[in-house]
């Protein structure tokens, strides 16, 4: 605003203007003389307006700028200044606020009264430029404040609307950054806001949206539950549910919505957003997947299952546990374990249970009482595992009353068997001994016949007696190796360590006429100490490496021994170079008396190898023909290491 305006140039004449300057350098000396005196304050003090805080400190202001002026006549300076400083009065707040016109124009008001009090009260002419003065100065206040407070407005109205702006940005980024669907539907039922979420998920643009109703989106079949939720939202202020979004393809998305009601003064709002749960969804039917496979297994077992924790709280078990047991699944429930057994075998069972708990698994046999009181004999198997951070045993029990039974016939049969072979091995021993005196007394009496008589005995009866005497002692032979195979394990002598090289050389010393007359080479590698029966190994060792010297070829024998660990036992191999064996007589050779070459080519009972196989068995080991791929035969046994 221009001076111009503030103050006119002919509003006050020149005795005027000197009369407002002389007043002002009066009151100017004064107050720098010396300050107010007790009645000037009791004036001021009883004027209300100064009291004020606001009031009083304008008016020192504008009083003080009133008299710098006009004691030195700058009456258009005063005009500037005036509306300078009521301007900042106005805009510049306090501890208490901005001031207001009313306090601004009396705080104006009084600066320019008190030139016209007390000494000049008569004085006419200094009484009407005051009040030429005080009309003007008032008129420039009101302009002041006028213009601050629209330019404060402006300012309040620009920084509120900055404010909104970024209010609403910040707003905006949120529900566009929201992990889902923003919606609002009004007290209508009208979608009024929705992020670009919506649009995306339903495959629609916003012209399209907006003229849908909110259940549009969504299966029919969810639609009577939508609907009750949506009321229930609206009257509760606030409900979720689960429902299927269709989109515009016919794409099914499972979400997870959630609303509140919002009071405005239109009225109610629902904000809401839904969740996608497509992959809580998949989860859901992976676990039920898993559980129905997990429960098929379960119900499928051959045997009962059960799962306890560390005390014995049963957590889970099948339908075949409640079949055997006669208990209903509520009172499985309320049982421990052990209570499905009596006796000692409940001591078993909750050692075991200890056990695995401890050592993270066991085993145990015992009898599963019924609720009718029948005792079934159980395996039961026992794991620890955890479950929910809780350690716990998990494990099945196989009925095993047809292993029992069957192991009782065999018990039976072994016992009947084991019998039988005494009795018969000991009639063997009765037999063959006592068999030899009548041989031998046939075999002397009649080379006594041949001794005495030769003169009377004519070729034909020589022969008889010759073949008579063949057969006596081939029936002798037969006896003897008889008798050394009915000895094989009726001994009761514990097996020692044996030294299997000292074995051999004992063999070889025992076999040098052979070996020399047949120009035999036996070999053998390092061979092992063991456990054994030192005349039953001799005899083994002897035997194989005697029929590998007499079923030789053409060349001289050739005779190979080695032994080799395999796990907890010594494998022996006896390899040569003679006739060989063919692979369907691989199993015959082991029989008693079986016999692959007649006794004019090869001598012997057939005892020899039914012999090696009953010592080998005796230690607990097992013998057999190895297929060679060189010519002669390779027979393997294996003994207990």
């Amino acid at each position: 605003m221009s001076r111009a305006v503030l103050f006119p140039a002919d509003l006050l004449n020149s005795e005027e203007r000197a009369a407002l300057a002389a007043r002002a350098d009066d009151l100017w000396k004064a107050h720098e003389r010396a300050p107010r005196t007790a009645d000037e304050r009791r004036d001021l003090a009883s004027d209300a307006a100064l009291t004020d805080p606001h009031i009083g400190a304008a008016f020192e202001t504008l009083r003080s700028l009133l008299l710098a002026h006009l004691r030195r006549g700058d009456f258009e300076g005063l005009s500037q200044a005036f509306f300078d400083t009521a301007t900042q009065l106005a805009t510049e707040p306090d501890g208490a606020g901005r001031i207001s016109l009313a306090a601004l124009s009396a705080a104006a008001r009084h600066a320019v009264r008190e030139l016209g009090e007390p000494a000049a009260r008569d004085a006419s002419r200094l009484r009407i430029a005051v009040a030429e003065l005080e009309a003007q100065l008032l008129l420039g206040v009101g302009l002041a404040y006028n213009d601050a407070r629209e330019t404060a407005f402006e300012q309040l109205i620009a920084e509120r609307t900055a404010a909104l702006t970024k209010e609403k940005a910040l707003a905006d980024t949120i529900i566009e950054t929201l992990p889902g669907l923003f919606f609002v539907i009004d007290h209508q039922q009208r979608l009024v806001r929705w992020n670009r979420e919506v649009e995306k998920a339903t495959g629609y643009d916003a012209s399209e949206i907006v003229t849908h109703h909110p259940l549009d989106f969504f299966d029919q079949a969810d639609l009577p539950f939508l609907e009750q939720k949506m009321l229930e939202a609206f009257v509760a202020g606030g409900a979720s549910a689960e429902a299927i979004l269709v989109s515009r393809d016919g794409t099914r998305h499972p979400r997870w919505f959630t609303s509140r009601r919002v009071e405005l003064e239109e009225g109610p709002l629902l904000v809401g957003i839904g969740i996608d749960i497509s992959e809580r969804r998949e989860a859901e039917l992976r676990v039920q997947r898993e559980k129905r496979f997990a429960d098929s297994i379960v119900e499928s077992l051959p045997g009962v299952f059960y799962l306890f924790d560390d005390r014995g709280q049963f957590l889970r078990w099948n339908r075949n546990f409640e079949t055997v047991t006669q208990y209903s699944g509520e009172e499985i429930g309320r049982m421990h374990p052990v209570e499905f057994f009596a006796g000692d075998d409940q001591q078993v069972i909750a050692e075991r249970i200890g056990e695995v708990l401890r050592t993270g698994q066991s085993t145990a046999e015992a009898h599963f009482v019924s609720r009718d009181g029948t005792r079934r004999p159980f395996f039961f198997t026992g794991l620890r595992v955890s479950v929910d951070d809780q350690t716990c045993v998990i494990g099945m029990g196989i009925d095993v009353t047809e292993r029992k039974q069957a192991e009782d016939a065999v018990a039976e049969r072994t016992r009947e068997l084991a019998r039988s072979n005494a009795d018969l091995e000991q009639f063997a021993y009765v037999a063959s001994h006592d068999l030899q005196e009548p041989l031998r007394a046939v075999k002397s009496y009649t080379q006594l016949l041949a001794r005495r008589y030769p003169d009377r005995i004519d070729r034909d009866a020589r022969r008889y007696i010759e073949r008579s005497v063949a057969a006596v002692s081939r029936m002798q032979s037969l006896i003897d190796d008889l008798l050394a195979y009915s000895r094989v394990g009726r001994g009761d002598e514990p097996f020692v360590p044996t030294d299997s090289e000292a074995v051999m050389r004992e063999v070889l010393d025992d076999l040098q006429a052979s070996v020399s007359e047949t120009c035999a080479e036996v070999h053998h590698s390092p061979l092992p100490t063991l456990p054994a029966d030192r005349s039953q190994l001799h005899q083994l060792m002897q035997n194989l490496i005697a029929n590998a010297i007499k079923f030789r070829g053409n060349a001289p024998p050739q005779v190979h021994v080695s032994a080799t660990r395999h796990g907890s036992f010594w494998r022996f191999t006896v390899q040569d170079n003679g006739i060989g064996i063919e692979p369907e007589y691989a199993e015959r050779v082991f029989i008693i008396f079986q016999r692959l070459h007649s006794r004019r080519h090869y001598p012997g009972t057939g005892v020899g190898l039914a012999v090696c196989k009953k010592i080998v068995e005796h230690h607990g080991g097992r013998i057999w023909i190895e297929p060679s791929a060189t010519p002669g035969t390779c027979v393997c046994f294996e003994l207990p290491a």
